[in-house]
């Protein structure tokens, strides 16, 4: 998990690019890693990042789920500088 942060979350919004060691290729198993190489399915990965989202704003919608909706305020609040 710490790596893929690094190296794909990181990487791509800081720099727009993956390290060496890293590929997004759009074949093969959602995600792979063999030896230093870390490979991920760039369609794989754009649906379940979809599918996790999708649950994620119906888990924000239940009035129910407080502290998902305090963090949730708090990081927009801090986004929009209110």
């Amino acid at each position: 998990a710490v790596r893929f942060f690094y190296d794909f979350r990181c990487g791509i919004l800081h720099q727009a690019e993956v390290p060496p060691n890293s590929i997004v290729w759009s074949v093969g198993p959602l995600l792979r890693v063999h030896g230093k190489r870390m490979t991920i399915n760039r369609t794989r990965f754009h649906d379940v990042l979809k599918r996790e989202f999708g649950s994620y704003l119906k888990d924000l919608a239940d009035a129910r789920n407080t502290q998902l909706r305090g963090n949730f305020r708090k990081k927009m609040d801090y986004i929009c500088q209110v």
